[in-house]
């Protein structure tokens, strides 16, 4: 218990002793050093001065946050540093790089060999020279390699120099924007702060859409497509096909491929709207009557693009759309216009072989037709004209003027079925022949032959004709002045319906 006693006491001294010595930290605390920067690497011409695009945001400029900056005690002896014949820095060791290279070293410094400490030799104490190559800092704000270290810095535009009071990227010029310390640990020596100078660009022109036109032959023709879709260089051909297609009567009536197809395409069109009017039994009322549009001008262009090297190419759609469009600008007589005997324009496409006649527009009274482009074609600019047709016949949804154009369709030896859907006046006999097997379905209809000849012959041992009527009241009938319907060289007549006069 004594013992303690003796301990309590002891240390309630110390604690009293302690309590009665003033505190003095001025007496105690070694003084900050004051330190200054006395050379700062260059960077980099680009970083220096620098060229950008309009409208380049200013996060976006190359303004450094850190500068590499040699750093000595104020009143240090600037000659620890030399200058190499290269010019890069040589920096002599000093008191703190010196411990950092025993750091380094310490690997070195003692190496064990069985029960021995090998003590560093003096070749690996010594200190390495500090230069730029080497002292490069890591990404640590203040890694210590010799006196170099990196030093974070601010930019600030010097207005008097720059474009603006404010950088903006959208407002061509120069702009200068000057570094200042972010922080106050360090005053500025010798070594001065860099500038950096920006150059924005002017605004680069929009890309202008392409557009092009020609007129040829009373027909304007005008190409137009977004920017992109076709070369700089490009460059657009058309022309007229003049040796296959004309603008005389002949030539509407002639056996050009495109032609033929677009005549048949509206005639099929016609006749495909008779036979959807046309259920269950046809009615004797005009159901042949129609009215068509006939061809009564035609013009085929071929188009393309070629590029500057004279290559032909198509349009590059991922960039755009284009256009193609074809104006009538002739006299007002060629102007489609509204009333009796109007006209219309539609426009077509056809592989240059005259296949796959496609209709690209509807039929217009305008006196413009377009259509979107994906690859470049013929196409076949039509003018339509009103004119009234009457169908008598139709084998599908084809329809025919007479009896005996239906027939004269026909071809091969497949049983083939014609319906008339109006009364017919044939002006010459009408002939199956060959190995046609033809069933004619009167549907209620009277056919009529001419004054000189029977109405129907079959003509040969493979032709054959079995004649029926669909409709209700059993009313059709075929009537020849010389004759109904007769046989030779072993043609087939069979009679299913209808009557058979003279």
């Amino acid at each position: 218990m004594k013992a303690m006693k003796k301990k309590l006491a002891l240390a309630m001294a110390v604690v009293i002793a302690a309590g009665s010595v003033p505190f003095m930290p001025s007496a105690w605390a070694k003084p900050a050093k004051e330190m200054e920067i006395v050379n700062i690497r260059e960077l980099p011409e680009e970083t220096l001065y620098q060229q950008v695009e309009y409208g380049t945001k200013k996060r976006s400029l190359d303004l450094p946050r850190y500068l590499y900056a040699e750093i000595r005690e104020v009143g240090e002896d600037a000659d620890d540093t030399d200058d190499t014949d290269d010019g890069s820095v040589v920096t002599t060791a000093t008191a703190s790089n010196a411990s950092v290279a025993r750091r380094a070293t310490a690997s070195n410094a003692e190496k064990k060999t069985g029960t021995q400490t090998a003590t560093a030799t003096p070749s690996n104490a010594a200190v390495p020279a500090a230069t730029p190559s080497n002292a490069t800092p890591s990404n640590a704000e203040e890694d210590d390699f010799g006196n170099w270290k990196r030093v974070r810095v601010n930019w600030v535009l010097n207005e008097s120099f720059s474009e603006q009071e404010e950088y903006d990227g959208e407002v061509p010029g120069i702009y200068v924007f000057e570094a200042e310390l972010a922080r106050d640990r360090y005053v500025l020596g010798e070594a001065e702060l860099p500038q950096i100078e920006i150059e924005v660009l002017e605004k680069e022109a929009e890309a202008e859409p392409f557009a092009w036109e020609t007129e040829i032959d009373g027909v304007r023709i005008r190409l137009t497509a977004d920017p992109g879709v076709f070369p700089e260089d490009a460059e657009v051909f058309a022309d007229r096909m003049e040796d296959d297609y004309g603008n005389t009567e002949e030539s509407v009536e002639g056996s050009g491929k495109a032609q033929q197809a677009i005549q048949a395409a509206l005639t099929k069109s016609v006749a495909g709207e008779l036979a959807k009017s046309a259920t269950g039994e046809l009615a004797k009322s005009a159901a042949g009557e129609s009215t068509v549009m006939e061809i009564s001008e035609i013009w085929v262009f071929d188009i393309s693009v070629q590029d500057g090297d004279g290559k032909i190419i198509q349009p590059d759609r991922s960039a755009g759309n284009v256009e193609l469009a074809f104006t009538l600008t002739g006299t007002v007589e060629d102007v489609p216009e509204d009333g009796e005997g109007k006209t219309m324009l539609q426009l077509f496409s056809t592989e240059r072989d005259g296949s796959e006649v496609k209709a690209l527009s509807e039929q217009t009274a305008e006196d413009t037709v377009s259509t979107d482009v994906e690859r470049f074609a013929r196409y076949p600019l039509v003018k339509l004209r009103a004119a009234s047709v009457r169908y008598v016949a139709r084998i599908g949804d084809t329809g025919y003027e007479t009896v005996g154009a239906a027939v004269q369709s026909v071809t091969g030896s497949a049983k083939t079925t014609i319906v008339m859907t109006g009364d017919s006046e044939e002006s010459a006999s009408i002939v199956v022949n060959g190995s046609r097997q033809i069933v004619l379905d009167l549907a209620g209809y009277s056919l009529t032959g001419p004054e000189d000849a029977s109405a129907i012959i079959i003509d040969g041992s493979d032709a054959s004709l079995t004649l029926k009527d669909s409709s209700g009241g059993k009313t059709g009938s075929v009537n020849g002045r010389a004759g109904g319907i007769s046989t030779q060289d072993g043609g087939t007549f069979i009679i299913a319906g209808g009557t058979v006069g003279r």
